[in-house]
């Protein structure tokens, strides 16, 4: 599976992410880690209903999607260090990456409450 360009994450099964996340963290390739968990919470908005996936909409459509201020909030500042790491190639320490991890985490949480 190629994560750096997903034609339609409905095709990619939930336990090639979770193996490919274990890996890229054993890797300590945690831009790819932080790619993965993106494509994870997308995947979860989708299943919960919260955005409609469509390959031409950006993160910024997806936002404008999210009507529950909380989840709207949280899934901004997710979006932020996503588009920071991933699209602005900056390395992340492992201190970073747990911190992000951890915001994914309990973001994650939150969606399976609602």
């Amino acid at each position: 599976i190629d994560i750096t360009n997903v034609e339609n994450i409905d095709n990619i099964p939930t336990e090639d992410l979770d193996a490919m996340l274990n890996e890229y963290i054993e890797q300590k390739n945690y831009k790819f880690a932080i790619r993965v968990y993106f494509i994870k919470i997308l995947k979860l908005l989708i299943k919960n209903d919260i955005i409609k996936w469509q390959i031409q909409k950006t993160n910024r459509d997806y936002i404008k999607e999210i009507k529950n201020k909380d989840i709207k909030n949280d899934f901004i500042s997710i979006t932020k260090n996503f588009e920071y790491f991933w699209y602005g190639d900056f390395p992340l320490n492992p201190q970073e990456f747990i911190s992000v991890q951890n915001d994914i985490l309990q973001f994650n949480k939150k969606i399976e409450r609602v």
